[in-house]
């Protein structure tokens, strides 16, 4: 978390974290992923691939993915190259999301955990095995994370929320300020002139093709819109759905400090607040107040280390 950075020290995060000195998030990239709403991060120290599982039992929640050919020069969100949006609530893809992108400047999964912490540090991101939280792998329940998602290049990293939380016991008012926490998880790939990116999913095969001067954005999104969920609090209890802990631990939730707010500062990505107050983005954004947040398993080997 963004208030201490020690969940980085004992989690699997750590053991691909950004040490490369010419990598930033603000650089201008070929190609952005941005993941919105109830959905688990996880690097796979086997396959070296980053996994994110998507909550697909909590209520009101509905996974689609948008793609998008941006001109930088132009504040106008164009129409998507390529869109998924269920027909209901159960029509969830099943099995594995692909995402493979093809010649990139810097190879492999990076997780950003710079040397003095910036707004992008990745701890920001609540990592549900992490100290603050359960501090062991946790047995992830089967079927919940569908589908997942494995993208095999980029730099990772978290736009926060302006707001701090308190994560609170269940049955108290008991409460612990955990600092800012992940709003989207985002990451960034540099291509060479001719790197593609591929989406594979089960119906359907694309392949598409970035460069800084005309970046793809593809949206990942799995949350409740803000005008049709809570405004007080935030969704992180439906993640206990998703993984089982002891009859001896506490369940928590989130909820906003109100006299905490400061300006989101993300400098050359504050584009990405312009696109989001346009359709179709706009009616997939949750409340700042109660987040969809990202989250994590930083001691899990994938997704499915630990099924159950």
């Amino acid at each position: 978390m963004s208030t201490s950075g020690n969940n980085a020290l004992n989690s699997s995060f750590v053991l691909n974290r950004s040490t490369l000195q010419d990598q930033n998030p603000e650089d201008a990239a070929s190609i952005y992923l941005l993941f919105h709403g109830l959905m688990c991060f996880a690097y796979n120290s086997t396959t070296r691939l980053c996994e994110v599982g998507v909550h697909s039992k909590a209520p009101e929640h509905d996974f689609k993915i948008f793609a998008f050919q941006l001109d930088p020069e132009s504040p106008i969100l164009p129409p998507p190259v390529y869109s998924f949006e269920p027909e209901s609530h159960n029509d969830v893809p099943g099995g594995v999301v692909t995402v493979e992108i093809e010649e990139p400047i810097t190879p492999g999964v990076h997780y950003h955990y710079p040397d003095d912490e910036d707004e992008y540090t990745w701890n920001q991101l609540l990592d549900l095995e992490g100290s603050e939280f359960y501090g062991r792998k946790l047995k992830k329940t089967k079927n919940v994370l569908k589908p997942q998602i494995t993208i095999n290049h980029g730099l990772f990293f978290v736009i926060p929320t302006t707001k701090s939380f308190r994560r609170i016991d269940e049955n108290t008012s008991n409460g612990t300020d955990i600092g800012p926490i992940g709003y989207f998880g985002v990451s960034t790939v540099t291509h060479n002139g001719t790197g593609t990116i591929t989406l594979k999913i089960h119906r359907e095969k694309i392949i598409l093709q970035g460069s800084i001067a005309r970046p793809l954005l593809i949206v990942f999104a799995n949350a409740c819109p803000a005008d049709e969920c809570s405004l007080n609090e935030s969704d992180f209890p439906l993640y206990y759905k998703a993984f089982k802990i002891k009859s001896s631990e506490k369940k928590y939730r989130l909820e906003a400090i109100s006299h905490f707010q400061r300006e989101r500062n993300v400098s050359s990505l504050s584009f990405f607040a312009n696109l989001f107050q346009q359709e179709p983005l706009h009616s997939i954004l949750s409340n700042n107040d109660a987040p969809c947040g990202v989250a994590g398993y930083g001691r899990s080997s994938g997704i499915n280390d630990s099924i159950v």
